[in-house]
């Protein structure tokens, strides 16, 4: 199942040299070498770079791959998406954007950054014109200090703004920012709850997204749609998977429907991936001229799919209300977080055996903790693992993902 093309990289696909990597801590985030499509403009990469390496060897790559008006309940159940009465694709204008700082000063640390961005939609001259833009925000903590904000910066493009803007250290940038945007809870349209704090080593991502041009023309595109949805796919490299959890239970067909809150990716070697989904997310109506902070109207809640793609690959699919949206110009805003774990922080399930310094241990505990599934380790290493039943990917990393 695609948006606008198959993954098309796997464990063999895509390699270390491949990327432009920096480092923070025990933890590299880089980005593809090329822009010359959207694949490589979107990509972005993060893994454990334990001491003095300087890129990751196994590491999980994040691509955009598109956006589009959904039915909820129905639109996962077509077998060919491009041809699903539930879904409306909206067709990608050009290779996207990128913009990129290895270095930036923000919030009393620092940080590298990168936005990566596609336009889509109709985007021609006229008063039909009826479009919009996707992207993502991510930084990692490069510095020793924490970065504290209540906004995060970022940047666009529209059908009268299309061309590169060569900044920092891209060639690529998007035309339209940077803007400010809030990250925290909202009341009486004010950022007013509290700051956010990123560690030293803490990798961090938004989604970010606008519609804008002729309403009639947006709402003929949502008739029958109830979200719009962004989609990007997470694949791993390097890397061998013993088990996926959706919500706590094994990953089966069956939860393909179930709206996502929490997903636990182990690996064989006992590293893995948590991810915990926040539920709020804002929106607001796009920058006047010469404004540079984006308003906030109001707080929704997101909804969050998960799907196969492949071996190695799985999507994730962010659901936004469809009817705040398409009455044009309104952009939205989602706000997770993610930072590295050693296996001690990884891991689920009840203690129900025993463990040892020499011995086995099982699950979620040290010493005598352990979980579901077995496993051989030691406790000062850290064997706080589960090994999950459902084997199907070939996903897991020294990293987790929380909500903030």
């Amino acid at each position: 199942m695609k948006f606008y093309a198959a993954v098309g990289v796997g464990l063999l696909g895509a390699t270390v040299d491949a990327y432009s990597w920096v480092k923070g801590g025990d933890v590299c985030a880089g980005v593809d070498d090329n822009c010359d499509s959207i694949e490589s403009c979107t990509t972005t990469v993060v893994g454990p770079c334990l001491g003095t390496a300087t890129k990751a060897t196994s590491f999980l790559k994040s691509t955009y791959q598109g956006i589009a008006f959904v039915k909820k309940s129905d639109y996962l159940a077509c077998s060919d998406i491009e041809n699903c009465t539930h879904a409306n694709i909206m067709v990608p204008y050009g290779n996207g954007y990128r913009d990129l700082s290895a270095e930036t000063s923000i919030g009393g640390g620092k940080m590298a950054f990168t936005m990566t961005g596609v336009l889509f939609g109709n985007t021609g001259p006229g008063d039909d014109a009826a479009y919009g833009y996707s992207g993502i925000a991510s930084g990692l903590n490069i510095g020793e200090s924490n970065i504290t904000w209540k906004t995060m910066p970022v940047f666009a493009a529209s059908r009268d703004a299309v061309d590169y803007v060569p900044r920092e250290d891209s060639l690529y940038g998007a035309p339209l920012g940077s803007y400010e945007v809030c990250l925290t809870e909202v009341s009486d349209n004010t950022c007013s709850g509290p700051a956010r704090t990123i560690t030293p080593s803490e990798y961090k991502f938004a989604v970010y997204g606008f519609l804008s041009g002729n309403e009639t023309q947006l709402a003929a595109k949502a008739a029958g749609k109830d979200v719009i949805g962004t989609r990007i796919s997470l694949t791993a490299v390097g890397l061998e998977v013993s088990g996926l959890k959706i919500n706590g239970q094994n990953y089966s067909n069956a939860l393909v429907n179930q709206d996502v809150t929490s997903i636990e990716i182990i690996g064989s070697n006992g590293e893995g991936v948590a991810v915990n989904y926040p539920k709020r997310y804002n929106i607001g109506p796009l920058p006047g001229q010469g404004t540079t902070e984006l308003n906030v109207d109001e707080t929704k809640d997101v909804e969050i799919r998960v799907s196969v793609a492949s071996s190695d690959t799985i999507y994730i699919d962010y659901l936004f209300d469809a009817a705040s949206l398409v009455e044009g110009e309104k952009y939205w805003f989602y706000d997770p977080d993610v930072t590295a774990v050693s296996k001690t922080d990884v891991g689920g399930g009840d203690n129900t055996g025993t463990g040892t310094d020499t011995g086995t241990d099982t699950g979620t505990g040290t010493g005598t903790g352990t979980g579901t599934g077995t496993g051989t380790g030691t406790d000062n290493e850290g064997a706080r693992v589960s090994t999950f039943t459902m084997a199907t990917l070939m996903l897991g990393a020294n990293i987790v993902v929380s909500s903030i």
